[in-house]
C-alpha cells in the first residue's frame, strides 16, 4: 500500500543535460566582467573547470581550500 501511494504521488524525474566544454567556457567568460577582476571574482570561475575535470559535486567543491590546491607547470 505504501509503495503504491509513493508511486502515485511521486513526480517524474527531469534529467538535466550534461555540461559540455562549450557551456563551461561560456560560463567562465560570462563571469569575468571586469578587465582586472578581484580574487573573490575569480574563485568561482576557477572552481568551474576543477569541478568539471574532477567530476566533483558542489558539496565537495565548497570544502576545497587554498592549501589543497597546487599549481605546477
Amino acid at each position: 500500500m505504501i509503495n503504491a501511494s509513493q508511486r502515485i504521488l511521486s513526480r517524474s524525474r527531469v534529467e538535466k543535460d550534461p555540461v559540455t566544454p562549450e557551456i563551461l567556457q561560456a560560463l567562465v567568460i560570462s563571469n569575468i566582467k571586469d578587465k582586472f577582476p578581484s580574487l573573490s571574482d575569480l574563485r568561482p570561475v576557477a572552481l568551474y573547470p576543477i569541478g568539471y575535470a574532477g567530476f566533483f559535486r558542489f558539496s565537495e567543491l565548497r570544502h576545497i581550500e587554498a592549501c589543497n590546491v597546487k599549481f605546477s607547470p
